[in-house]
């Protein structure tokens, strides 16, 4: 780990200029090579460079790693080697010596070790970016993490955030990445309040109220008077990774239940309170001998604004009425799409592929990576170009962490539980924020509006002939008035009830879709009460 500033600069903005200067020297042979071999030659260099950046993350080590992992999230508009190569980089870093920690608990808690704690063990047990974690028992005799922030990393933290930015500002007038702003501002913000340990301590507390119904969860509690801005004490857990399959089956647990327990445990914070453990990472979830899932860390919170949370139910409504306009509409509110671009072309296909996507996911009953190959929004992605999906699409600052916390929860369930179906879990919650607020009556109304809508629409030529009937302007025979009235009538009485049986169908359906038997019997009484005035009227006006 490379800890002088000059030379951490030195080694970052000289792995930058080479990268720029690769992509260059491709962007100008482009012109002179066919576009099969100019593809071929990208995927090359995507694969060197992704190797590069990774070495040098390695060597750099300390924020850059987080940050990193951070930016991994953006696999979906940067190129995939680069995403694989940042989500695979581990935080790992060198621990303090036990002498330069010593002495920083002791001025933090104005006290000396030993009348601090009866038992505190000298070489950590854990050691990242930010901190290195200690085992220690209190005089009270309860075991303890400590967790203490490394001496050098408040001048660290500067030295590698303002390189970061200017970086940043150098790829930018190159490289157009849409999000990058997004996302360079959400780790600078939640570099400095993993500093903090004042506010991990506060939001790990208010997670814990927040889930303290639910059975096989445990979250440390906070020792405030052993605890300070660069010192956190809590509860100590013994137990293993929630990847520790094999050690999970010798105590008799299932994976499976535990898969479902924690899909359950993020749809409680995410859906019903909006602040969610942002690092699901397998060192932060462990798993006891009695099979509780615990889970540590609560340096990196990320948090849903009302804006977002209070347009994910009527986004799922408007996705099950198939209300293209509503979804757009959605979309906007939750800043995913700007309303200059939603009659660009490339926007409209990725909506239109979106919904069929999520329509899919919410109404099959598994859904797993061959399901998310062969959709539509898969496919999308490799008819645009990079430019067309990052020029359509923004990245809200609220998606930069719930992004790569669903990738982490998806990689964790599908290592220890690859059957286990995370929809199955999931539906409810989603069930519950669509019928909330009437949320079904609307979803029905919406869906019988438009279906209304759709076969009463008349052609335009059609229409112009209506209007200049009304207007007295049209003149025609018609031979035999009586006996054509007569059936003109019963067709457009067998169209009413056609229709009203469709309708009626439709909503049952729906109500099917939701389980509320009650709306689902009325509109399959009606239904059929259509039907049978339907099929008299036709057996009638037969005979005619």
């Amino acid at each position: 780990m490379i800890l002088n500033p000059s030379k951490r600069r030195k080694k970052a903005f000289g792995l930058a200029f080479k990268i720029i200067g690769s992509y260059l020297k491709l962007r100008i042979l482009k012109k002179l090579i066919s576009s099969d071999s100019y593809q071929k030659k990208l995927i090359v260099l995507h694969n060197k460079n992704a190797i590069r950046i990774k070495e040098t993350i390695l060597e750099l080590n300390g924020l850059f790693i987080k940050v990193g992992q951070l930016l991994s999230i953006l696999s979906g508009v940067i190129p995939k080697e680069f995403g694989e190569a940042l989500e695979s980089l581990q935080d790992k870093t060198p621990h303090s010596p036990f002498a330069i920690t010593k002495k920083s608990i002791e001025n933090e808690l104005n006290d000396s070790l030993e009348n601090l704690f009866a038992e505190f063990a000298e070489t950590p047990i854990a050691s990242a970016s930010i901190g290195q974690v200690h085992k220690a028992k209190l005089k009270t005799g309860e075991l303890v993490a400590v967790k203490i922030q490394h001496p050098y990393i408040k001048d660290l933290a500067k030295v590698d955030l303002d390189i970061i930015e200017r970086l940043h500002k150098k790829i930018s007038f190159f490289f157009k990445v849409n999000g990058l702003d997004h996302a360079f501002n959400q780790v600078k913000l939640m570099i400095y309040e993993e500093l903090d340990y004042t506010k991990e301590a506060s939001r790990m507390q208010e997670i814990k109220e927040n889930c303290k119904e639910i059975k096989g969860v445990l979250i440390p509690t906070i020792h405030s008077a052993y605890s300070s801005p660069l010192i956190l004490t809590a509860t100590f857990y013994e137990g293993v990774k929630i990847t520790d399959t094999v050690q999970m089956a010798e105590w008799g647990i299932n994976s499976n239940e535990i898969a479902e327990r924690l899909v359950f445990t993020y749809c409680e914070m995410l859906m019903n309170h909006g602040v969610y453990h942002a690092d699901p990472h397998p060192g932060n979830l462990m798993i006891n001998k009695e099979g509780n899932l615990i889970i540590l860390d609560f340096g990196a919170v990320g948090e849903l604004k009302e804006e977002m949370r209070a347009n994910i139910p009527p986004f799922i409504q408007a996705i099950l009425a198939k209300d293209n306009d509503k979804i757009m509409e959605c979309l906007q509110k939750m800043e995913f799409i700007s309303k200059e671009k939603t009659n660009d072309k490339a926007t409209k296909q990725i909506v239109e592929a979106l919904t069929e996507f999520l329509q899919d996911g919410i109404n099959m009953e598994s859904f797993n990576f061959e399901n998310i190959k062969e959709s539509s929004l898969f496919k999308l992605q490799k008819k645009l170009s990079l430019k067309e999906l990052t020029t359509s699409l923004d990245v809200p600052k609220d998606w930069i962490l719930l992004e790569r916390t669903l990738l982490l929860l998806y990689g964790i369930c599908t290592t220890i539980a690859p059957e286990y179906k995370a929809m199955s879990t999931v539906k409810p919650y989603l069930k519950k924020l669509v019928l909330k607020d009437g949320g079904l009556q609307k979803i029905i109304v919406d869906t019988l509006k438009t279906q209304a809508t759709t076969l009463f629409a008349l052609p335009k030529k059609i229409d112009a002939y209506l209007s200049k009937a009304n207007q007295g302007e049209l003149e025609f025979e018609i031979s035999n008035l009586d006996s054509n009235t007569n059936k003109l009538y019963a067709v457009g009485q067998q169209l009413l009830f056609g229709l009203l049986a469709g309708i009626f169908l439709i909503g049952a359906m729906v109500s099917s879709t939701y389980q509320a038997t009650g709306y689902q019997t009325l509109f399959h009484v009606l239904a059929t009460v259509c039907g049978v005035f339907l099929i008299v009227s036709v057996i009638k006006n037969r005979k005619k």
